[in-house]
């Protein structure tokens, strides 16, 4: 094994030998560094340059100093290092030279490659101008396509024009050379300034008018040719006629009319109904014919081609005449096909029945559908939009159903039809078929209305008119509350309402409220009744009776019966507080002021009182929306709290003189039997007993009183009479019941408690007697 040498023993170095070999023991773990490969500026690299060089000459000179200034032979290891050190050193600035020429044919490279990059942007800038530069050549070359196209359709158009016949079936061989011409009529248009442009306007012009012209001879063409004779509905034969493209009357149901109609002298229910049946099979012939749903086919294949003509109008005013050409000829066959059945509907009216009220339910859907049916199939031909075109044809139709009616209306005088004629032409007129707004059926509908107004307003004068009806009779309120319901069935509601507000609040109700007479009572009078009189009268009694009028309970139960019966017809009539004007609003509150006044605060305070006064009834207070029905209702709440008051005061005085005298003992309820023998036990008990003896059958006779008069009323009626009258007696004899508690005491308790009934127990025998 060979030993290394001890180069350090061997060959001793001094500082500057050894300061060398550290450098470049530094220097040799970056060779890029020492050979500047990788600079990262141009001074580092110079740097690294100088410094690559100096390193070398530093070795070089290091390894001629070892050779030369060693002792040792050439072929000692040393000198032999030495050797390939200086060898090393020489390939070292060889391979930098190589190094620094590579360096400069990169930088010639990148700076090519530089170059070429700027010649590439170039170019592709030129390529895509090239490339919009087509683009715009292309449009432009199509553009200019399009344009002679519109130039050149011109002479296919004048070709498929000039075609005899035109081929107009089916619709979408039209459609497609008509909308390419409209197409190029407008290009020409919007190019005025191209050459011959104004030219091939005027000849595209003439080709669109030859093409509307055909269209237009087609439609009629097809129109006419579904006219035929007017069919006889009313004979044997039955409907028949001739369709489109041939007679189809062989094919059509047979009706005979005269067979189903009743004969002029029937009357009995069965056979006017035969009047009904006839409409109907009628409606039902003429909806389901052949030739029928020949025309609406028909129409169905043309109006496609009739809405070319119609969509040109708008832009072509000078299409107008054609298109009216196929209206009227449409119009005229129309005519002839409908006239016959309105005809035929309004024979089956006149003949199949006598009730106008039947003629004119049964006539007036079978016009509406008439009406509906046409309008249909004109807007199959001619579109919706222009349904007024057969506004002509639908007064065809209404005009002899109109005429029909209108002599019947006008010499009409029953109310009850009147009111149902009305009632029938407006549900007719408010419906969402053809008929509504019809002109010549509005005008039927206000005369009848206007008819029914005179006579209800005929009726009304002359059931209040005159000094013989001065007074209040029954008859009034029937026949004002008969006149009112037919006013609401067949008249507009602010009608009603101002006829209501006439008869009831300005007729009525002044003469209830100044009744001065009795009634006679609707059933007989029971026996405890005897003559027809009450005659429980005091000294302050509101009522002046004099030689054979009525006692004041028969006043005051005539009075109530009837405001009951009035507040129920007012209240069955519908809508009539709707509108009240600020005029007459004014006048129902004044009136109201004195119907329906405040009330006293209680019952209590007009009842103790001896005389009863002028006190006003309880009633509901007055608002700024006083109504005909709150006007009625306070006079009804009026007159039974003043019947109450009366009863209660007449059947309770001795209990209320009792009372005002122990009111006058003060809160010490001291009493001298010197000085108040009255208030004695005895004279008490006794006071108590005449009461309950006299009281018995005047109770008895006010029951069978209100019975005569209120029974065949409802019973809310009875009662809101019979139950206040019991609950103020009661209340009186309550307050009585407690005043004797209080004079009395408990000391004396056994004594009167047996003789006096207690307040409950009087409650139960006051409803006894009166049945509340």
């Amino acid at each position: 094994m060979t030993s290394i040498p001890d180069w350090d023993r061997l060959v001793p170095l001094d500082d500057a030998q050894v300061d060398v070999f550290l450098a470049l023991e530094e220097v040799a773990v970056d060779p890029a560094f020492v050979f500047g490969l990788a600079p990262t500026d141009k001074n580092a690299a110079q740097q690294s340059q100088s410094s690559a060089d100096q390193l070398l000459d530093d070795m070089e000179a290091l390894a001629l100093s070892k050779v030369a200034a060693s002792p040792l032979p050439e072929s000692h290891p040393l000198c032999v290092h030495a050797r390939a050190l200086v060898a090393n050193v020489d390939a070292c600035r060889a391979l930098t030279g190589q190094l620094a020429s590579t360096g400069t044919l990169l930088d010639t490279i990148e700076s090519r490659f530089d170059s070429l990059q700027a010649t590439h942007g170039v170019l592709r800038d030129a390529t895509d101008r090239l490339m919009r530069d087509k683009g715009e050549v292309e449009r432009i070359a199509r553009e200019i396509e399009t344009h002679l196209g519109h130039f050149a359709f011109l002479e296919d158009f004048a070709q498929w024009v000039n075609q005899s016949p035109l081929p107009l079936e089916p619709a979408e061989t039209l459609a497609a050379p008509l909308a390419r011409a409209d197409e190029c009529m407008a290009f020409m248009a919007a190019n005025s300034h191209f050459t011959d442009a104004a030219l091939y306007h005027a000849r595209f012009r003439q080709c669109m008018t030859k093409a509307m012209t055909a269209v237009r001879n087609h439609v009629v063409g097809v129109v006419r040719g579904l006219a035929r004779s007017p069919p006889d509905l009313l004979t044997a034969a039955g409907v028949s006629g001739s369709g489109s493209g041939g007679d189809v009357g062989s094919t059509s149901p047979k009706l005979d009319l005269q067979s189903i109609l009743p004969s002029p002298s029937a009357s009995s229910p069965a056979q006017q109904h035969r009047g009904a049946d006839a409409v109907v099979s009628l409606m039902a012939v003429v909806q389901t014919a052949p030739w029928a749903l020949t025309f609406r086919a028909a129409c169905t294949a043309a109006g496609p081609i009739m809405r070319e003509l119609t969509s040109r109008c708008v832009d072509h005013p000078e299409y107008h005449a054609l298109r009216a050409e196929c209206v009227n000829a449409y119009l005229t066959t129309r005519h002839q096909i409908v006239g016959p059945i309105v005809d035929a509907l309004v024979h089956c009216l006149e003949v199949g029945m006598t009730d106008v009220v039947e003629q004119l339910s049964v006539g007036l859907p079978c016009l509406a559908s008439l009406i509906d049916d046409e309008f249909a199939l004109f807007d199959v031909l001619f579109s919706s939009a222009h349904r007024a075109d057969a506004q002509p044809l639908i007064d065809f139709l209404v005009r002899p159903v109109d005429a029909f009616f209108r002599p019947r209306v006008a010499a009409e005088t029953d109310l009850a039809v009147l009111a149902e004629l009305s009632h029938t032409l407006a549900a007719a007129q408010g419906n969402n078929s053809g008929s509504d707004q019809h002109p010549l059926l509005a005008d039927l509908l206000a005369e009848a209305r206007r008819h029914l107004l005179e006579r209800i307003q005929s009726q009304l004068a002359h059931t209040f008119g005159g000094p013989e009806v001065q007074r209040y009779h029954p008859s009034m309120l029937d026949s004002t509350a008969a006149l009112l319901r037919y006013a609401s069935h067949g008249l507009p509601a602010v009608l009603v309402q101002r006829l209501a507000h006439s008869a009831v609040l300005t007729e009525l109700l002044p003469r209830l409220q100044s009744l001065s007479q009795s009634i006679p009572a609707p059933a007989t009078l029971v026996a405890a009744a005897g003559q027809g009189k009450l005659s429980i009268q005091t000294a302050s009694s509101p009522a002046v009776l004099s030689g054979d009028a009525a006692g004041l309970l028969d006043l005051q139960l005539s009075r109530v019966r009837e405001l009951f019966r009035l507040a129920t017809a007012v209240d069955e009539i519908p809508g009539i507080d709707a509108y009240i004007t600020p005029h007459e609003r004014l006048l129902a509150n004044a009136r109201a002021d004195s119907v329906a006044s405040s009330s006293s605060s209680s019952l209590l305070d007009s009842v103790l009182s001896l005389a009863t006064g002028s006190s006003p009834a309880s009633a509901p207070t007055r608002d700024a929306d006083v109504d005909i029905r709150a006007a009625v209702h306070a006079a009804l709440i009026r007159a039974r709290d003043e019947l109450v008051l009366d009863r209660v005061h007449a059947t309770t005085q001795p209990l209320k003189r009792w009372l005002v005298r122990a009111a006058a003992l003060g809160p010490n309820l001291i009493v001298d039997p010197a000085a108040a023998p009255w208030a004695a036990l005895d004279a008490t008990i006794r006071v108590a007993a005449e009461w309950r003896e006299s009281t018995e059958p005047a109770l008895r006779e006010t029951a069978a009183r209100i019975d005569a008069y209120l029974n065949d009323l409802p019973a809310a009626a009875r009662a809101g009479v019979a139950v206040p009258v019991v609950d103020g007696i009661a209340r009186v004899y309550r307050d009585y019941y407690v005043q004797v508690a209080r004079i009395h005491g408990t000391a004396e308790a056994g004594m009167w408690e047996a003789a006096v009934m207690a307040p409950d127990a009087c409650l139960a025998w006051l409803r006894q007697l009166v049945r509340a």
